[in-house]
Order: C-alpha cells, then structure tokens, then sequence
C-alpha cells in the first residue's frame, strides 16, 4: 500500500522552529525535500543528543522534525542555485518556509512572486506574528513565543514565577496548523486548479491552541469580582497538582459530586470540612487551604494507589507520568509508539513515529 499523500511533492525550507509542519507530510507519505538553510548548523547542535553523545547528525530535536524528508542544498545567491530552485518550486506541489521579510526576499518568496510565477503551488508561510502589522519581522525562540500565546502567565503556582513549559510548544502548535492548512489548500486546488498562500501566524496559531480557556477564565473573572482580575494559573484553582510517596497526581474536582469523592479520597480531613467547599467561588479562594490539607493526606501513600482509589471513587485524578515512564508504560507499548528510527548511525535506538493510524495506508 502506498501512502495517503505519496503523490504529493513538498518543499521545506524550515528551521527547526516550523519543521514539524513537513514531518507531519512525510509521515502521510508526502515526498518531503528538506532545503538546507542558514539555521541548520545551530539546530543540529541542539541537545538532547542520541546516546547522550553530542554531534551534528544526533540531536534529537533535528532528527525528530525532520525524519522521514530528504534533503538538498543549493545557494541561492548564485545563478545557478536560483535556478535549480526554480525547477524544485516547479515539481513541487507544496513549499513550506519560515523565512523573516529579508530571507523571503532573499530567496524570491514572497507570496505574489511564487503566485505569478509557480500558480500550481501552495505556498505556506509561517511566521512568528504574521507577515505583516508592526511585528512582522520579530523572530521569536522558543520561550518568548510560549509567553506570546498567553500560556505563560498562567503557568504554574501563584507564589512562584511563571512556568515555562519547556520545547517548542507555540512553534510546533503553529506548525501542526500549517499542515492542515496546506492539506485544506491541496483540496481547493484539486476544485479549482490553483494554488494559494496559507499564512500561519505563531501566535495566533498558539494562542487557539494552548490558551483557547483564557478569555472565558478572563470573563469569569469580571463576572465575579471577588476573584483575582486574572486567571488563576493552573496549578492553582480548581486544578490541584499533589505530592504521593513516589511522584504527583493531578486532581480536577470541579463539581460538587467530584468535589465530595475527592473529600473522601483525602479521608475527610477537618480543614475541608462542610458543604461550603462545595461553592466553586470558596474553593478558588481557599485553594491554599485545600492544597495544603490534600498534601498533607496524600504524601506518603502510593502514587498508583491514589489514583487506583481517585478512579473508583469518581475523582478526575491522573498520575503525572515522568518521560521515562510514558516510554515504558503498557499503553505506550501495545500502540508500538516507539519504534526503530531507521537512522542507520543510530540503529535499533527507539523513535516516536507520528501520532495518527490509518485503516488502509500506511504512516
């Protein structure tokens, strides 16, 4: 069996930043050409390496978003390396680039040019605020770009500093947009006959993505004034992340059901006693209060144990896995998401394949 997008031919000219867009195509069976380009020196030195052992062709960052492609190289400041980019744009069917304004003119890749003169092509274009308003030509690393989303400032606890969520979490959101923008675009060209440009913005992309609550939490909180005037970040609130002898559990007793399973969970503690912690506005504010005495109750039992006992309960409760246990677990197991990269200087060393089964054709 083919793969569902073996017809379709791709050119990425990505940095790390955006490259999951094309890995995501490839993995659908898309023939995927990765250029090389000014940025890839710096993120084949991205750590974690495979082994443990740093060199250019094992990080695992690269490897990661760029499996499944192959890769060419040209210099576009030549004539000849303009040309032979031409010919690639031809053949292709889609060209995915994050270049800034400079490089998009470097390269001859602004949206009316590829229009007048590659009509078949989709073009996406992504860029970390769009590609045009005042902060068009702002290039953003991994950590502004997730406090962009919105996501920040609701990180973590109220007493500590906002928690980053480390990765490239606002890029990789934006670029899982991109490929179904790309694919919607493949679809209107099937109808129509012609390609378009499909802009994703980082920011708007992350924001949809990982804060699609903050507006409504924001709401909420004008509703009620006698909340902070911001959300409360998610560890606090309604959202509990607790202590167990051998690692957390994180606990969402958000109904007034849920919030007496949890109360017997804990095994009825005193500070938690009456049906005044049932009020969803008491509970927010008293959420010191409730952290405190859960912890107290939960810290020297069994992480399983607890949410063995949450579950039987009916308390939303789910261990927090470290990712040394998400790759062990069984679930992990029976689904095969880890398998031989087919890297050959890495040989048998487990690879995360693409997060989708098709019926009929294979990833």
């Amino acid at each position: 069996m083919h793969g569902a997008l073996d017809h379709v031919r791709v050119l990425d000219a990505t940095d790390l930043r955006a490259a999951l867009a094309g890995r995501l195509l490839a993995d659908l069976g898309a023939d995927v050409i990765k250029l090389a380009t000014a940025a890839d020196a710096r993120d084949r030195m991205r750590a974690p390496f495979a082994g443990q052992q740093p060199a250019p062709d094992r990080s695992l960052p690269f490897l990661y978003r760029h499996a499944n492609k192959r890769g060419a190289t040209l210099d576009a400041q030549t004539k000849a390396g303009r040309a032979r980019f031409a010919r690639l744009l031809a053949a292709a069917d889609v060209f995915i680039e994050n270049f800034d304004p400079v490089e998009r003119e470097h390269w001859g890749a602004q949206a009316e040019v590829l229009r007048e003169q590659h009509p078949h092509l989709v073009h996406v274009t992504i860029s970390d605020f769009g590609t045009y308003g005042p902060r068009a030509g702002w290039r953003l690393e991994a950590l502004p770009a997730f406090a962009a989303s919105g996501a920040l400032h609701v990180s973590g606890f109220l007493d500590r500093p906002p928690c980053w969520l480390p990765g490239y979490a606002a890029h990789d959101c934006a670029a899982a947009v991109a490929c179904a923008g790309a694919l919607a675009a493949l679809l209107a060209r099937a109808r129509h006959g012609w390609g378009q440009t499909v802009e994703v913005s980082v920011q708007e992309a992350a924001i949809a993505g990982l804060t699609p609550w903050s507006i409504p939490a924001g709401d909420y909180a004008r509703l009620y004034p006698i909340l902070p005037t911001a959300p409360p970040r998610m560890a606090d609130g309604n959202y509990y992340v607790l202590p167990a002898r051998d690692g957390w559990v994180r606990v969402l007793p958000a109904t007034p059901r849920h919030w007496r399973a949890f109360v017997e969970l804990l095994g009825y503690p005193e500070a938690l006693a009456g049906e005044q912690w049932e009020n969803l506005i008491v509970r927010i504010l008293g959420v010191g209060t409730i952290r405190a005495a859960a912890s107290e109750a939960l810290a020297t039992r069994a992480r399983d144990e607890i949410v063995a006992e949450g579950r039987r309960l009916g308390v939303p409760i789910a261990p927090v896995h470290r990712p040394d246990e998400f790759v062990t677990a069984e679930q992990t197991r029976v689904r095969g998401y880890f398998r031989a990269s087919g890297f050959p200087h890495l040989g048998d060393e487990p690879f995360a394949v693409a997060p989708f089964v098709f019926s009929d054709t294979p990833v």
